[in-house]
């Protein structure tokens, strides 16, 4: 094999597997601005008590301190199961509205800094708390 298409099928080779992580960490963000900051807690708090809120919480439940595994706890359905992946802002909004709304239904609260609210909400400070440290 020449040189050169060995630097050609090499460089395709690299630029075929680098195009579906490029288009992953894009859904990813699309993603995450759409899981922060709380919806309704952002409209009632500033930045600095979600920030509180989410510090509180993972302070209570360390084990959940990680960005991916919030993220994963936070688009997973009401039986805990494999994480949904809804794709779009409005849809993510929806699904996590319903999911809070579920969550009060079914007495899935918590006692974070004198707010009661329900865990998709707390979980949703948490990771507000630890993409803004």
């Amino acid at each position: 094999m020449h040189r050169k298409s060995f630097i050609n099928i090499s460089f395709m080779g690299l630029a075929a597997m680098a195009i579906p992580l490029l288009d992953c960490a894009g859904r990813n963000r699309e993603i995450k601005k759409s899981l922060v900051p709380p919806a309704f807690l952002s409209r009632i708090c500033d930045a600095k008590t979600i920030r509180g809120i989410g510090v509180a919480y993972t302070s209570r439940f360390p084990v959940q301190a990680r960005e991916d595994l919030l993220m994963d706890l936070l688009l997973a359905d009401e039986a805990g199961q494999e994480p949904a992946r809804p794709s779009g802002e409005t849809v993510t909004a929806s699904f996590l509205e319903k999911k809070i709304q579920n969550d009060f239904t079914t007495g899935n609260t918590v006692v974070m800094n004198g707010w009661i609210l329900s865990v998709t909400e707390a979980q949703q400070a948490a990771l507000f708390s630890i993409m803004t440290s």
